[in-house]
C-alpha cells in the first residue's frame, strides 16, 4: 500500500489515473478493471478521474485493449463516489437491512425529519399517556419559570439534531440505544437531580450575596471577594452545578426522542426509503465482524485493488466498512494507493476524521509506503512561495506545526510572469468596493470575467456581493442564481399549480388551463400535469421557454422523484417545494464571473482568486455539540444521568465537567479553520487577492512592537505575517461621498498580464445550441420497439410455431459462451417451463450439431459478449446476438436468424459493425447465421 500525501495543485488526479493504469498493465489482462475500485467523494471528480483514466489509455498504443474492454464493458468501470459505492453495498444487502430491494435513496433528510416531528405532535390525542405527562410537566415548569410557552421549535431543533451524524457517531461509540436511552422515567429523575443541584448552589451564593439570574450561570466574583465567596467555586459542587446547566435546559426536548426515532424509521419504512447519510451506519451494522469474501459474494465483484481519494475527507464508519475489503487486498498481495491531505480536510460537520489519515491507517498497516507530494502544478510561483510563507508561519504561531509539517511546495508551473499577490485590509463596509476594483483591475491587465472567481465562507456573503456586483454591470454566477427558485419560468409554474390547488388565487389572469380543481384526475400523474402546463407555456414564447431549459430540467427531475416516493397529490408536493432549495449544476464556459463557498471551492482552480471577508474566518466559534456524560466521583449528579446531552461549547463550559470536551473542540475547530483558510488560498492559479478587515488597534499595536496577541481571526495572522515581511504600504482614499478610509495594501510579484494567458480553445456559451426540454402528450409517446418487432414478428418463410421454437433457441443461444455451456442452457429454458421435454431435446440436437461446426465462434480463444448493449451517438441503444474479441484485436459480429435468408437482414449486421468501428476497432467483420440451415452470410460494409 502506498499512502501518498498530496498537498494542494500536486497531480493527486493524475496520479490516481497513472496508478489506475499501472495496475492495469501488471495484471496484463484485458479485463483486470473489473478488479480494481476507485473512489472519490463528488461526481465532479469522479467524472474528472474517469476522463482521465480514459484519455491516457488511449495515448498508450500498448493499452488499446485495455481501452476497449473498458468502453464496451463501461458499467464495470468501478470509478464512483464513496456514497455511491456504499449504496452499492446496501443494495445487496438489503435483505439483511430489512428493506425491500427497490428502495429509494433520500436526500431531503430535513423534510422527513419535520413530517416525523409534525406526525408524532398530531399523535398527541391522550393516548400516550407517558409522553402527554412529560410535556404537561415540562410545560408547567416553564410557565413556573416566567418562560414562553414553546412546544414545536425546540423538538424541531432536537429532532435534527438527533439525525447528525456526530450523534449518531457518539451514540454507536457509547452504546446508546434509541429505544431505551430517552425513558421518561429515567429523564424525571435526572430533571429533579438537575434542579435539585442548581437551587442548592444558588442559595449558598445568595447567602454570600452573590448576585445572579434563575437557573443562569453566576459570575465568578473578580475583585474584592471574600475567601467564601472564593471557595465556593472551587471544587466539584461547583462543577456539578455548572454541569446542571448545561444539562438541564435539553431535557424536555430529549424526553421526546424515543418517540420520534420510532416515528421516523416507521415513515421510512411507510415510503420504503433510507437517507443517504445513514447507509453508512447500516452496513456497518450489517458487515461488521464479517471479512471480504462475505462482502465480495453479496456484491458479486472481487475487488484486488483500491485507490482511495480525498481521504482525509473519510469518516470513522465509511474507513470501518472498507478496513476488512483492504486487509483482504494487502494480504493477497493487491496494490493500493490512499491519497489526501490533512491540511484539505474541511468536512469535520459531516463526521471526516483527518486523523485517520495523519494516524490510524500507517498504525493498520505498518508496511504502507508514506510519500509526500511537494510540487505544485496549479499556481504561479509568487503565489505558491506565498502561501508557504504564510501558512509556515501561522502554524507556528498557533502550535500546528505537525499538522502543517509538509506545507511547502514547489512551483512547477512554467510561467514567465512568476504571479501576483495582493493583500488588502479594509473596514468591512467597503470589502464589496474592493472586490469590483479588484475586478475591473484584473480587466484591464486582460483577463475575462470566466478568469475571475470570489470565494466566500457563506451563502449570504455570497448573495451580497452578487447582488452588488450585478448592480455594477459585473455579470455573475453564484449558488443563489442556480437555484430553481430563481427561474421566473419556474415561479410562475409553481404559482399555476398553486392556482389549481387553490382556485380562489389570482395569478393574474392565468386560469390554470381552464381546469377546474375536479379535473385533476384528468391527468395521469402530477409530471403529466407539469408538463401539459409547460407544453402551453412553449406555445406562448418559446423563445424564453428554451432559454431556461436546465431549470425546468432540475424542477421536474424534483417532481418525478418526489412523486415515485410519495404519490401524485399536489397540495402535498406544493409545501415540498416549499420547503426545498435545489439547484443546477453551474455551466461551464460562462464568461461570468463566480462567487462561490469555500467548500463549493475544494478540487477547483482559478486563474485570478479573489477572497473577501478573510476575517470572518475565525480561530474559534461557540458551537452546540453532543457530549457524553458519566457521572465521576466525587459528583453528587445521579449515575442514571450518564448519556449524550447537547452542550453548548463556549468559555463558561470550561468550569463544568464538559471541559475536555471544550477544549478537544478548541483544538478541532482551530484545525478546520486553518484548512479552511489553506483550501480558499490554494485555489488561486496566476493571482491572488486576499481582503480582510482592519485588525483592532490593540492588535496592531502588539503586532508592531513584537508583543504576543490572542490570535482570534485569520486577519490579524495576515496582518502579523506582513509586517514581519515588510511589504506595507498605508494609504487613506476618499470615497464617492467624501468620507476618507484607511487602507494598507501587501503585495508580491508584478500583477498579471491575463492577455498573454494561454487558454483552452473550444464552443463557447454563446456559440453552442442550446437545450431543449421535449415534451410529448402521452397519447403520442407509445411507439413500437424494433427489438420488440425482431423478437415477435415472423421471419422470411417461418410458421407461428416454428417461431416459439426460434425464440426459445435464441434464449438458449444467448446463454452460450463455449461449447459446454449448451446442457445447461437448455436445461434452464426447460426448467423455466420455457419449452417442453420435447422442444428441449429437439433445441439441444440442433444446437449442438451447428456449434460444432463453428469451432471459430465458440472455441474460446475469445472474449464473448451475448446481447450486450451498446450505445450510439444518437444515444439509441443496439444489442447484438454475439460479439467476439480475439486477442489480436479483431471483432466478429454475428446475427442469428432461425427463418428463410432475406437481404433485408444485412442492414442491421451493417449498423453492428459500424458502431464497433466508431469505437475503435479496425477488423471487423460482421455474418448473419441462418441456424436451421447452417447457412452463414458475409455482412461488408
Amino acid at each position: 500500500m502506498i499512502i501518498s500525501k498530496a498537498s494542494a495543485g500536486s497531480g493527486k488526479t493524475y496520479q490516481l489515473a497513472h496508478t489506475y493504469i499501472d495496475i492495469l498493465k501488471k495484471a496484463g489482462e484485458p479485463s483486470a478493471y473489473k478488479h480494481i475500485l476507485a473512489v472519490t467523494f463528488t461526481n465532479k471528480a469522479t467524472a474528472e478521474m474517469k476522463s482521465r483514466i480514459l484519455k491516457y489509455l488511449s495515448e498508450d498504443a500498448s493499452c488499446r485493449k485495455m481501452l476497449l474492454s473498458i468502453l464496451h464493458d463501461y458499467s464495470s468501470f468501478s470509478v464512483s463516489t464513496i456514497d455511491r459505492f456504499f449504496q452499492r453495498c446496501i443494495k445487496a444487502f438489503s435483505r439483511e437491512a430489512g428493506h425491500f430491494a427497490d428502495y429509494q435513496i433520500s436526500l431531503e433528510r430535513d423534510s422527513l425529519i419535520v413530517e416525523a416531528v409534525d406526525r408524532f405532535l398530531s399523535s398527541l390525542d391522550g393516548g400516550n399517556t407517558a409522553v402527554m405527562k412529560w410535556l404537561g410537566d415540562s410545560l408547567s415548569e416553564s410557565l413556573d419559570r416566567g418562560e414562553k410557552l414553546k412546544i414545536d421549535r425546540p423538538l424541531y431543533d432536537m429532532a435534527r439534531s438527533l439525525k447528525s451524524e456526530q450523534y449518531r457517531s457518539l451514540a454507536e461509540k457509547n452504546g446508546i440505544d434509541n429505544r431505551t436511552a430517552y425513558d421518561a422515567g429515567r429523564l424525571s429523575k435526572i430533571k429533579k437531580n438537575c434542579v435539585e443541584i442548581i437551587k442548592t448552589f444558588q442559595k449558598k451564593a445568595a447567602d454570600l450575596d452573590i448576585k445572579y439570574e434563575n437557573f443562569k450561570k453566576i459570575p465568578v466574583p473578580k475583585k474584592n471577594a471574600t475567601d467564601e465567596q472564593k471557595a465556593l467555586f472551587e471544587g466539584n459542587e461547583y462543577r456539578d452545578y455548572c454541569t446542571a446547566l448545561e444539562i438541564y435546559p435539553g431535557i424536555f426536548a430529549l424526553g421526546f426522542a424515543g418517540a420520534f426515532f420510532e416515528e421516523f424509521d416507521n415513515l421510512l419504512r411507510e415510503k420504503n426509503l433510507m437517507c443517504l447519510d445513514e447507509s453508512n451506519t447500516l452496513l456497518k451494522d450489517i458487515i461488521d465482524g464479517s471479512d471480504a469474501p462475505f462482502v465480495y459474494e453479496k456484491l458479486g465483484v472481487w475487488y484486488r485493488n483500491f485507490l482511495l481519494d480525498e481521504f482525509q475527507d473519510t469518516s470513522n464508519i465509511q474507513w470501518d466498512n472498507f478496513l476488512p475489503l483492504l486487509r483482504e487486498s494487502e494480504g493477497s498481495g493487491g496494490d493500493n494507493l490512499i491519497v489526501g491531505d490533512v491540511k484539505q480536510s474541511i468536512y469535520r460537520w459531516r463526521n471526516s476524521d483527518w486523523r485517520l489519515l495523519g494516524e490510524v491507517v500507517q498504525k493498520e498497516f505498518p508496511r504502507a509506503e508514506v510519500a509526500f507530494k511537494t510540487e505544485n502544478y496549479r499556481s504561479a510561483r509568487k503565489v505558491v512561495d506565498f502561501n508557504n510563507a504564510f501558512f509556515s508561519f501561522a502554524a507556528q504561531r498557533l502550535s500546528l506545526e505537525k499538522e502543517y509539517s509538509d506545507v511547502v511546495q514547489y512551483a512547477k508551473k512554467e510561467d514567465s510572469q512568476g504571479g501576483y499577490v495582493r493583500v488588502t485590509f479594509i473596514d468591512n463596509n467597503y470589502q464589496k468596493d474592493a472586490v469590483l476594483d479588484s475586478i475591473k483591475s484584473a480587466g484591464t491587465k486582460g483577463a475575462e470575467f470566466s478568469d475571475i472567481a470570489v470565494l466566500v465562507r457563506n451563502n449570504s456573503e455570497g448573495s451580497e456581493i452578487a447582488r452588488y456586483l450585478i448592480l455594477n454591470k459585473i455579470p455573475v454566477i453564484s449558488d443563489e442564481s442556480l437555484e430553481l427558485k430563481s427561474s421566473s419560468l419556474v415561479r410562475r409554474l409553481v404559482s399555476v399549480l398553486c392556482r389549481i390547488d387553490n382556485p380562489g388565487d389570482d395569478i393574474g389572469g392565468f386560469h390554470a388551463l381552464d381546469v377546474e380543481v375536479g379535473d385533476i384526475q384528468a391527468f395521469h400523474s402530477l409530471t403529466d400535469l407539469c408538463e401539459e402546463i409547460l407544453r402551453r407555456f412553449r406555445e406562448t414564447d418559446e423563445e424564453s421557454f428554451e432559454g431556461e431549459t436546465a431549470f425546468i430540467q432540475g424542477f421536474m427531475d424534483d417532481v418525478r422523484e418526489w412523486s415515485e416516493q410519495n404519490g401524485n397529490n399536489l397540495s402535498e408536493y406544493l409545501e415540498h417545494w416549499s420547503q426545498c432549495n435545489k439547484s443546477i449544476a453551474s455551466p461551464e464556459d460562462s464568461n461570468a464571473v463566480r462567487i462561490l463557498t469555500i467548500h463549493k471551492s475544494k478540487g477547483l482552480e482559478f486563474p485570478y482568486l479573489i477572497f473577501p471577508y478573510a476575517n470572518k474566518v475565525s480561530l474559534f466559534k461557540n458551537c452546540v455539540k453532543w457530549c457524553y456524560f458519566a457521572s465521576p466521583a466525587g459528583s453528587s449528579l445521579i449515575p442514571e444521568a450518564a448519556g449524550l446531552y447537547p452542550v453548548s461549547l463556549a468559555e463558561k463550559t470550561g468550569d463544568s465537567w464538559f471541559g475536555k470536551d471544550y477544549e478537544q473542540e478548541i483544538g478541532m475547530q482551530k484545525i478546520d479553520n486553518m484548512n479552511l483558510f489553506y483550501v480558499a488560498l490554494t485555489r488561486a492559479g496566476k493571482s491572488l487577492h486576499i481582503i480582510a478587515k482592519q485588525p483592532s488597534k490593540d492588535c496592531i499595536g502588539k503586532v508592531e512592537k513584537g508583543k504576543a496577541v490572542d490570535w482570534k481571526d485569520f486577519s490579524q495572522l495576515l496582518y502579523a505575517y506582513c509586517h514581519q515581511f515588510g511589504w506595507a504600504v498605508k494609504k487613506t482614499e476618499t470615497t464617492a461621498d467624501g468620507s476618507e478610509i484607511s487602507i494598507t495594501e501587501y503585495e508580491t510579484g508584478t500583477p498579471y498580464d491575463f492577455s498573454m494567458m494561454q487558454r483552452e480553445q473550444g464552443e463557447t456559451v454563446e456559440n453552442m445550441p442550446l437545450p431543449r426540454y421535449p415534451s410529448i402528450p402521452i397519447g403520442s409517446r407509445l411507439e413500437p420497439s424494433s427489438d420488440a418487432k425482431d423478437f415477435f414478428s415472423l421471419e422470411e418463410g417461418e410458421t407461428p410455431s416454428e417461431r416459439e421454437v426460434g425464440i426459445a433457441m435464441h434464449e438458449i443461444l444467448s446463454r452460450v459462451r463455449v461449447h459446454s455451456d449448451l446442457d445447461a442452457s437448455v436445461a434452464a429454458s426447460l426448467a423455466s417451463a420455457q419449452i417442453t421435454s420435447e422442444g428441449a431435446q429437439e433445441a439441444k440436437s440442433l444446437l449442438a450439431a451447428r456449434i460444432a461446426a463453428h469451432p471459430q465462434w465458440f472455441g474460446g480463444d475469445a472474449e464473448v459478449m451475448n446481447e450486450t448493449a451498446i450505445i450510439g451517438a444518437d444515444g439509441q441503444e443496439k444489442r447484438p446476438d454475439r460479439v467476439l474479441r480475439f486477442p489480436d484485436g479483431k471483432i466478429t459480429v454475428i446475427d442469428y436468424k432461425f427463418g428463410e435468408p432475406h437481404s433485408s437482414y444485412n442492414k442491421q449486421v451493417r449498423e453492428y459493425m459500424k458502431l464497433y468501428r466508431d469505437m475503435g476497432a479496425e477488423n471487423v467483420e460482421g455474418f448473419i447465421w441462418y441456424v436451421r440451415s447452417d447457412e452463414v452470410v458475409a455482412v461488408s460494409i
